[in-house]
C-alpha cells in the first residue's frame, strides 16, 4: 500500500510472496531479491536474516540491530553526499572562474590581453595557461567524483 504498482520494490516483494507460495523459505527468497537487485544492504540484511534464523537467536533483536546499523550507515552516506556536492559546487566556481575573469577583462578593457593573444611569446604563453587549466578542470572533477 505503501508504494505504486510500477515502483521497483514493490515488484521485488509480489516475487517474493509469489515464491513463498512456491514454498521456498524466506531466507532464500531475500538472498535472490539481493542477487537480482545488487543492493548491497538487502544482501546484508538477507545474510544477517539467514544466520540469526539458522542460530535460533532472539531474530526480532537481531533484525532491530541489523535494521538501526543500515540506518545509521544511511545516514552517514547521506551526510558525505551532502559534503561532497558542496565540494563539488566550489569546484565547478573555480573552474569558471578564470573565464570569467578572462571575459570581464575582454568586456572592461580588450587592450589589456591584448599582449597576451599578439606575438609568438604571448601565445605559447597562454597556450601553457589553457594546458595548465584544463589539467585542473579534469584534476578537480577527479577529486569530486568520489564513490560512496
Amino acid at each position: 500500500m505503501l508504494y505504486p504498482e510500477d515502483e521497483p520494490i514493490r515488484k521485488e516483494f509480489v516475487h517474493l510472496q509469489r515464491q513463498l507460495r512456491d514454498n521456498r523459505s524466506l531466507e532464500q527468497g531475500f538472498a535472490d531479491m539481493a542477487v537480482r537487485t545488487g543492493d548491497k544492504d538487502i544482501l546484508c540484511f538477507s545474510e544477517v536474516f539467514e544466520i540469526a534464523k539458522r542460530s535460533g537467536g532472539d531474530l526480532i533483536r537481531v533484525i532491530k540491530a541489523t535494521e538501526r546499523n543500515m540506518a545509521e550507515c544511511a545516514e552517514v552516506h547521506r551526510e558525505i553526499r551532502t559534503v561532497i556536492s558542496a565540494k563539488r559546487l566550489e569546484a565547478n566556481i573555480m573552474n569558471l572562474m578564470p573565464c570569467g575573469i578572462i571575459l570581464y577583462f575582454l568586456l572592461c578593457d580588450p587592450m589589456y590581453l591584448l599582449p597576451l593573444y599578439e606575438g609568438v611569446a604571448g601565445r605559447m604563453l597562454m597556450t601553457g595557461v589553457l594546458a595548465v587549466y584544463i589539467t585542473c578542470v579534469l584534476w578537480s572533477n577527479k577529486i569530486v567524483e568520489i564513490e560512496i
